[in-house]
This record gives C-alpha cells, structure tokens and sequence, in this order.
C-alpha cells in the first residue's frame, strides 16, 4: 500500500487547529502519519495536539520561528520517505473523501505529479461563505497538460494550497518555497512542482473548505504594497521561462501578463481608494510604471466591461 503523509505546519493555530486535525482523522482513507511542525507557538498549539485523540499525531517543535513558507519548506522534507504529500494549514477543513478521491486518481502514476480538488470556502465560524460556485456534476478526475497547468499560475487564476497533494516517488522535493514572496511563494511553488511531474490531475469535486479569515497570512498581507501587488509580477516572471517560449510568442506572452498585471491592480484600487487613497495612489504608480500605458489602458478597459456586464445581468 502507497504511503500518505500528512503535515501540517502551524504558528498559534489554537483556534482551529483541533477542527483540522478532526477532518483529518476521520478520512475514509487516513494518512498513514500526521505530523504537526509548530513554528514556536506562544499560545495552547501544543496542548490542541496533545489532547487530540483521533488518530496518532506527531508533534515537532522548531528551533526557532522559520517564517510561513521556511515552514513549508520543512514540511517537504518529508517527501523522500513517502508516496503522497499533502501540506495542510492548521485552519483549513477536509471533507471526508478529500485523500481517498485524489489517491485513486493518482495511485497508478509514473513518477512525480501534482493532484489537486476543488474547494469551497467558510469564515472564522466554519461557515460557509456565499461566493462558492453552483455546484458541479460529478466528473471523473481529468489529467492536465504541464504547460496549460503552468499558463494558469502565471496568469495568477486561483489555486488554494490545500487542495493539493504532491506523488512525491518517494523522492526529495525538486524545488521549495521562495522566502522572499509572503503572499505568492506557493504559487511560484506549485509552477515549479508542476515543471517536474509526469502529469497532473484534476478533479473539481470540492473537497476541502479553504478557510478566510482576518488573521491569516493572505489577509495580513493585503495592506502590503511589496507582497499585495508588486509581488505579482514577480510570480509572472518567474513562472514564465518554464514555459519554454521565445521570440514573438514569449513577447506576445508578456504583454498578456502585463494586462492582467494592471486589470488586478484596477481592481485593487477600487477596493482601497474610499479608504486608504494613498495607497490607492502608490499602486497606481508602481503598476503603470511595470505595465506601460498600452497594457495600463486596456486593463483598465477590461475591468470597466466587466463591472458593466455584471451590473447589467444583476438588472
């Protein structure tokens, strides 16, 4: 039987630390070892884990505080001794099929890959936010070409960290996170993953609960102009070369990345400017500086359509 390990890496995860390691337990196929990695915790982390019963947990404790994604990074250290990984934050929430559906799909696979679901979402009180789409008809996992995966995380559409377990072949990870991105080095991860597998599946069942909240790392990094904005452009870059492009398709791909760049940053702007205008204002600078005023222009474009398609079909 293929090998699964579960890590979950955690800084003062009290609050909901016990919800996830319950969703974890009672999988209908459970990982065959838990192990919480806690990052110098000054709050009850450690107790949460001692108390939990639900199946046999390891708890490790740092040295010091790595940071995030240093976290992370120790966490893939357990790549070389187990089949399937799956990197779990302390407050998202699996849905009891989540490691039986995705090893089925990936069990019989050559070498490394990278499985991923679907998700929905739920706020600080597990419940759930409105946003989630209808849902979908059940669909047998598909395989995704590398390069399309890779399209994807450069155009920075949404791809949520617990959704994924890596095959690992039982090999050292290939690639770890970048320590200078607090708010994008799992996606600049995740590219550089997929760049290795022999394939990657997809299933778009939703089975996991990604979990928003004020005092996550997403949230706290929003006031950040570095980790917020300019650090999206520094995904592209780095994601972009492993697409292989040169000559007029890797120009053409550019100028693409440059126009979702400043339609993000449009977006951005409308949603601090009634509070924050100065941030507004450096956004605005910084962008139109990377972009251009061509791409600045036609992101602007973009965004004013899609504000006056959906104010039309709410009408």
């Amino acid at each position: 039987m293929q090998r699964l390990t579960t890590v979950i890496p955690v800084y003062n995860g009290e609050r909901y630390l016990a919800e996830t390691l319950q969703s974890v337990a009672t999988q209908s196929r459970r990982p065959d070892r838990l192990v919480v990695l806690d990052n110098c915790s000054t709050d009850g982390t450690r107790k949460v884990v001692e108390r939990f019963n639900g199946m046999p947990c390891e708890w490790r404790q740092n040295e010091k505080n790595l940071g995030l994604f240093g976290n992370c990074n120790r966490a893939l250290e357990f790549a070389a001794e187990t089949d399937f990984l799956h990197i779990l934050h302390a407050d998202d929430v699996l849905i009891p099929t989540f490691y039986e559906t995705l090893l089925k799909s990936g069990s019989d696979m050559p070498g490394r890959a990278l499985i991923y679901s679907g998700c929905d979402f739920i706020d600080e009180n597990s419940l759930a936010i409105a946003a989630s789409r209808a849902d979908l008809p059940e669909q047998q996992a598909r395989q995704i070409a590398v390069r399309t995966f890779l399209i994807g995380r450069s155009e920075l559409r949404p791809f949520y960290f617990p959704t994924v377990v890596l095959k690992t072949n039982r090999q050292p990870s290939p690639c770890q996170f970048r320590m200078d991105m607090p708010q994008l080095a799992d996606l600049v991860f995740w590219a550089d993953w997929a760049s290795h597998c022999e394939r990657i599946i997809e299933t778009q069942a939703r089975l996991c609960h990604y979990r928003i909240h004020q005092n996550n790392d997403t949230s706290r990094n929003v006031s950040s102009l570095q980790a917020w904005v300019l650090d999206e452009w520094k995904a592209m870059q780095l994601i972009k070369p492993l697409l292989g492009e040169k000559g007029l398709p890797r120009w053409i791909r550019q100028q693409k990345l440059k126009c979702i760049l400043a339609a993000r940053a449009h977006v951005k702007i409308k949603l601090v400017q009634g509070n924050s205008p100065e941030f507004a204002r450096q956004i605005h600078e910084s962008v139109r500086a990377t972009t251009g005023l061509a791409p600045w222009s036609l992101g602007k474009l973009a965004v004013g359509l899609r504000d006056f398609l959906l104010y039309n079909r709410k009408k």
